[in-house]
């Protein structure tokens, strides 16, 4: 769907639920719970990216935690260049680089 981002995932439209096959297997189910929160139960509310990420960072083991939140961040300094959700996707950035 969006091949200049490596590790890519989406919900679009609500419907199907994706990941990059080059997501390590461990960080796939907390990415794709993100993805649950961010656009159901917080859908079209302002810090809804933030929000998730802090829930999704709930579900981490401290054995993957350090590894988990570095390759999250690369993902999300990356995602900074996609327009569409710029505001959540800083915020999302920003929640990553304090943990």
């Amino acid at each position: 769907m969006a091949p200049q981002f490596p590790g890519f995932l989406g919900y679009p439209n609500g419907e199907n639920l994706f990941i990059s096959e080059e997501v390590p297997e461990k960080f796939r189910v907390p990415q794709l719970l993100h993805e649950i929160i961010e656009f159901t139960e917080l859908k079209d509310q302002e810090g809804r990216c933030a929000e998730a990420i802090k829930r999704e960072l709930e579900t981490i083991t401290d054995d993957i935690r350090a590894k988990y939140i570095a390759y999250r961040t690369i993902f999300f300094a990356n995602l900074d260049e996609y327009d569409a959700f710029k505001a959540e996707i800083r915020a999302s950035y920003q929640l990553l680089q304090n943990q």
